[in-house]
């Protein structure tokens, strides 16, 4: 069986960015942080509730291991990864411990500490199931 990942969606899709919650096989592990709804645009929007299979790789970008999305509607290379605020996203999914404020902006912090937690807890799994949905 495949790990289950939820990315649940706790805030509606502002400015700041789409923000949620993470659990691993219904056992709470960080927050996530996308860009608003945008229709779907590349690099721009968040992608469409529903759930997916992602496979470990190296990322090219970012120089480390991740999970990447397949089968995502219209969309390519949509990772889980580190970063800051909504301009970090380029439409991916950040991990964060908590919420703060970067420069008047809301954001998750301690990224790279959820991203290595997130890691460990997956292991050596190579696929594994994301479901992306609303809380309410």
């Amino acid at each position: 069986m495949r790990p289950l990942v939820e990315v649940i969606r706790m805030q509606s899709y502002g400015d700041d960015g789409t923000f949620g919650v993470v659990r691993i096989n219904g056992e709470m592990m960080c927050l996530s942080l996308e860009p608003p709804w945008r229709s779907n645009q590349v690099g721009m929007s968040c992608i469409p509730e529903g759930q997916y299979i992602a496979k470990r790789y190296e990322s090219e970008k970012f120089g480390y291991e991740t999970f990447q999305l397949i089968d995502v509607p219209y969309r390519i290379g949509i990772e889980f990864h580190v970063g800051n605020t909504v301009d970090d996203t380029g439409g991916c999914i950040l991990l964060g411990s908590y919420l703060a404020r970067f420069g008047g902006r809301k954001g998750v912090a301690r990224s790279q500490r959820a991203f290595d937690h997130f890691m460990t807890v997956l292991g050596t799994t190579a696929k594994i199931l994301v479901d992306v949905k609303r809380f309410f």
